[in-house]
């Protein structure tokens, strides 16, 4: 996931002109920060939308959040090829990949009780945020390696980007799938109540 977060800002870096002579470091830096505030403010108005849900369905907003994520990457590698949408591209994408951190940080906290069986709630923090450091610590390494081999040309970017981000989502989706929730969604309520209110309607006395 962080590789291809690396190629992602090298690609809105290129975007807005940095390295290049002609670039203009105060338009740059001016939609820099608008990006970015409309970012926060997209991910606020969505956490707002959807309140309470996150405990309902954590695992399917959690793999929701990867793919988001991955969709901010993609916008944010495409403001290389049409930078004068830099900041449309850039906005949305940052508002989707605010909106992904935010999610699945929200859908965290009920995914890792299904782990702490014994009341370790605190060692699975532990573990996770050691994974956490580990991964983004070889992701950003590997994406800096690749990054001046990728350039500016952005077939190859998007190119590693495509592979990366499967590679992610298949991850996630994996990791999603192992764990055993004890509450019922949407979903499993309906497959519940689907054969049991046929039987509660026919013993009913009315």
């Amino acid at each position: 996931s962080h590789i291809s977060r690396v190629l992602a800002t090298q690609a809105m870096l290129l975007a807005v002109g940095v390295g290049s002579k002609s670039a203009l470091p105060l338009a740059a830096v001016t939609a820099w920060i608008l990006k970015d505030g409309l970012g926060h403010l997209g991910a606020i108005a969505f956490g707002t939308v959807v309140n309470t849900r996150f405990d309902s369905d954590p695992k399917r907003f959690r793999f929701q959040a990867a793919v988001l994520g991955k969709a901010a990457d993609l916008l944010s590698i495409f403001t290389l090829g049409r930078p004068e949408y830099f900041l449309l591209l850039s906005t949305v994408g940052s508002a989707f990949g605010r909106i992904s951190a935010s999610t699945a940080m929200s859908c965290r906290a009920k995914i890792y009780e299904t782990f702490a069986t014994h009341g370790n709630l605190g060692d699975v923090l532990r573990c996770s945020q050691a994974q956490t450091v580990a991964a983004q610590l070889l992701g950003t390494g590997v994406g800096a390696m690749l990054g001046p081999l990728v350039g500016d040309d952005l077939v190859r970017l998007l190119a590693g980007n495509a592979l990366f981000s499967t590679a992610s989502l298949y991850c996630a989706y994996t990791s999603s799938s192992l764990v055993q929730m004890s509450t019922l969604n949407v979903q499993r309520a309906e497959l519940v109540f689907h054969d049991l209110l046929p039987g509660l309607l026919r013993t009913s006395p009315s």
